[in-house]
């Protein structure tokens, strides 16, 4: 029973690692070349970004939040930077829920900085048209210095998407 038992951990730990390199090679294989150069001075990057996605503009602004929202049809993509109380940056990591599927999570040197990419799908449900699927989400987070975070991601429609979404993350570039 125990060796059946580690068999099948096994077995899921690497379809779980085979998930998670596929949707990194999709988002190796996507060509960033047309898309445009966001800078975001605020946040200290420069991105790119599908052409469809277009920032939304907003005339409030809550407390300090620093960061911008970029819109294509029902989707986002939000990138802030936030306060954290966590010296570590795996504390400010989203945290695996039982329900996530697909569920990867990676350490990375992004832009010249160590970043946690994670990516599942779960976490919210899509409505069109009377019918519901589940959300696929992609981001990553980076540590700007102690106590700020920067955290690029956003939930979507389609695994296709997802990886798009991680191809963004990985075209951070750092301005400092």
């Amino acid at each position: 029973m125990h060796h059946s038992l580690t068999r099948h951990f096994l077995l899921l730990a690497v379809l779980a690692v085979t998930i998670c390199e596929q949707t990194q090679v999709n988002a190796a294989k996507i060509d960033t070349s047309h898309w445009r150069t966001v800078t975001i001075p605020e946040c200290g990057i420069r991105l790119r970004l599908p052409k469809r996605y277009s920032e939304i503009q907003g005339e409030v602004k809550v407390g300090d939040y620093v960061g911008r929202s970029f819109i294509a049809g029902m989707f986002t993509i939000e990138i802030e930077v936030r306060a954290s109380l966590q010296p570590q940056l795996a504390d400010n990591k989203i945290i695996r829920q039982n329900d996530y599927q697909d569920y990867a999570e990676s350490t990375e040197t992004i832009g010249g900085r160590r970043a946690i990419v994670q990516s599942y799908r779960g976490g919210g449900v899509i409505l069109n048209g009377g019918e519901q699927s589940v959300s696929y989400y992609a981001g990553a987070i980076w540590q700007l210095r102690p106590g700020k975070i920067l955290s690029i991601g956003g939930h979507v429609d389609s695994r296709e998407s997802q990886a798009e979404i991680l191809a963004v993350v990985h075209s951070v570039e750092f301005l400092r």
